[in-house]
């Protein structure tokens, strides 16, 4: 039946209807009367659900229970198969509803209509989806049709493990899952944090392990943790672990490990002083006796990170991007276009402004700070264009057109909410001087009109870590201050002082030119 004659069937009363359909579950059950026909034309569930083989008849109609599907978003199922349209006037849009209507689109086997939500969901709502992670998590690995959802989702859990491989949630990890992501190299984590996550995955396996300390297992128990990890283990790629870390974090688990990994672990501790992550020498060799026999071939490629942060993932990483490039708050960026290298973490080098002036002033620029605020979820920072210095003695300020300041998400780490600051443009008053002695009046500065001029973007002080504007984002030792003057809007819902836990900068290298 063609589908332009479809839409005439549907919801006419004087039209006969052969099936009715009951869906919902009780109390929240409603009947649908509506045309066997035109629902095998459409759906290969209908097919078999109508079959003569299935079906069952009352009063000579055809009688089906639907209870996993709400009649909301049955309903409008229904207007997609009586009319081909995909887009429906009063259909909810938020991440849920999609999701639902995703869901019930697959059970019915309508593919068009499921690819297409899946698209929006991706393209519209992908914040919703990191933030309900678990949830599409445990329907993407139930549901292996969502091909979208499923590729979507592993790209994002590649940019940011945490949002399932933490000890809440990674007993939920299938081995299918798990092992894709060890087999990436964009996966966003260090080589020995990935085998600190193997193991927990393990374990989680054996759920007793968790009770009792290692020292304690029996070889029963290390012959079960070794069975549910040995199709994992080799996926990871031990050359890139440093020495010091093989012994103290590795050689633990010597009782699970294949032949080939246990001939590479080191029998004593190395000093870090003599660490070589790269390529695992060791650097106390005297270099005339290093020789092949000293090296080791690397046979797997080192996983690449594009930003070194405990504070930010690379999920973050395209809205700054945007941001740099002058774009706005956008919902769904995509491009990776510059490199962040690593310069100060004050939780590792230190707080005081003495600290941060050491590791950056004339570093070199662009530069992007990284501050995460204590007791909140909320990351905000500032972006220059120009190298930080230490004044001697007075405090002295620079424009840079290009500086911006930012909230990457709100004290609940809502990123929908995040925002971004640029330097205003000062209006001033221009004055005319006339050297005519003759007229005194005339040695008076009279308002003639206004101009424009650029505000102070940055300020430079040696008592100060790095401020943007006067007093629009100041890091002084753990606090920071935030207080909007020379920027057009304030990045914190209020002003004051703001206890930090910690704060980056990173040195921002330009893939392209875009000013």
């Amino acid at each position: 039946m063609a589908t332009c004659n479809l839409e005439k069937f549907y919801q006419k009363e004087d039209i006969d209807h052969d099936v009715i359909i009951y869906v919902g579950d009780p109390p929240n059950v409603i009947s649908f009367s509506l045309h066997s026909e035109v629902l095998k034309s459409r759906s290969k569930y209908f097919q078999v659900a109508l079959s003569s083989e299935w079906v069952r008849k009352q009063d000579d109609r055809i009688m089906l229970t639907i209870p996993t599907i709400s009649p909301e978003v049955f309903n409008f199922l229904l207007n997609h198969i009586y009319t081909d349209k995909l887009i429906f006037e009063g259909a909810p849009t938020d991440g849920k509803s999609c999701l639902n209507r995703i869901v019930a689109a697959d059970e019915l086997n309508l593919n068009q209509l499921s690819l297409y939500e899946q698209k929006f969901l991706i393209t519209n709502r992908s914040e919703w989806l990191r933030n309900n992670f678990l949830l599409v998590y445990k329907i993407i690995t139930t549901l292996p049709t969502l091909d979208l959802l499923r590729d979507f989702c592993l790209k994002l859990l590649c940019e940011e493990p945490s949002l399932l491989l933490n000890y809440q949630t990674i007993h939920l990890v299938d081995e299918s899952t798990f092992s894709i992501l060890l087999k990436m190299d964009a996966l966003q984590m260090t080589e020995i944090s990935i085998w600190d996550t193997v193991i927990e995955w393990g374990i989680s396996k054996v759920p007793y392990l968790s009770e009792s300390n290692i020292e304690d297992w029996t070889q029963d128990d290390w012959e079960l943790l070794k069975s549910s990890l040995v199709n994992i283990i080799p996926l990871v790629r031990f050359e890139h672990i440093s020495k010091r870390d093989l012994y103290k974090y590795v050689k633990p688990f010597t009782e699970i490990l294949p032949k080939d990994i246990l001939s590479k672990l080191p029998t004593h501790e190395y000093d870090k002083n003599v660490d070589n992550v790269d390529n695992n020498v060791d650097n106390n060799v005297d270099d005339n006796e290093k020789n092949l026999d000293n090296v080791e071939i690397i046979t797997t490629s080192k996983r690449f990170q594009l930003i070194d942060s405990t504070i930010i993932t690379i999920s973050h990483l395209p809205q700054i991007s945007d941001w740099i490039k002058g774009k706005s708050c956008g919902e769904f960026p995509k491009a990776y276009d510059f490199n962040f290298s690593l310069i100060l973490r004050a939780s590792r080098d230190g707080y005081s402004p003495n600290t941060f002036h050491r590791w950056c002033d004339d570093y070199g620029a662009p530069t992007l700070i990284l501050i995460k605020l204590k007791d909140s979820c909320q990351i905000i920072g500032g972006y220059n264009c120009f190298s930080w210095k230490s004044p001697m003695v007075f405090s002295t300020t620079q424009h840079d057109e290009h500086a911006f300041i930012f909230s990457l998400c709100d004290k609940d780490g809502d990123r929908e909410n995040a925002k971004v600051a640029r330097p205003k443009r000062m209006k001033k008053k221009c004055y005319n001087n006339n050297n005519n002695n003759n007229n005194k009046v005339n040695f008076m500065k009279t308002a003639k009109n206004h101009f424009i001029t650029p505000g102070p973007s940055l300020k430079f002080s040696r008592f100060c870590g790095p401020c943007f504007g006067k007093s629009d984002l100041q890091l002084q030792n753990r606090l920071a201050y935030c207080k909007q003057r020379d920027y057009d809007d304030n990045i914190t819902d209020q002003s004051g002082l703001f206890e930090i836990d910690d704060y980056e900068i990173f040195r921002v290298e330009i893939c392209q030119k875009y000013y």
